[in-house]
């Protein structure tokens, strides 16, 4: 490793639906998704670092995450 923060990763949200992807920046300023070149899944290609103190999520509400809700599910 050379410790340059060049190729540091990181988590980008996309700014149009606020999905989540580990990202690069390139030199020019530009973050991009590791695997997705051409942007998000929703066609949206301006995405924001994630930090652990921001709640930049356009699709965020102030409802609690809830990972499995299978309560409401009956056997089948």
């Amino acid at each position: 490793m050379t410790g340059s923060d060049e190729n540091a990763r990181f988590l980008a949200a996309c700014a149009e639906c606020g999905s989540v992807y580990a990202a690069l920046e390139h030199g020019d300023g530009d973050i991009v998704p590791i695997g997705k070149p051409d942007g998000c899944t929703c066609g949206g290609t301006t995405f924001s670092k994630v930090t652990d103190d921001s709640n930049s999520n356009p699709a965020s509400t102030d409802e609690p995450d809830r990972l499995c809700d299978d309560s409401s599910e009956t056997p089948g």
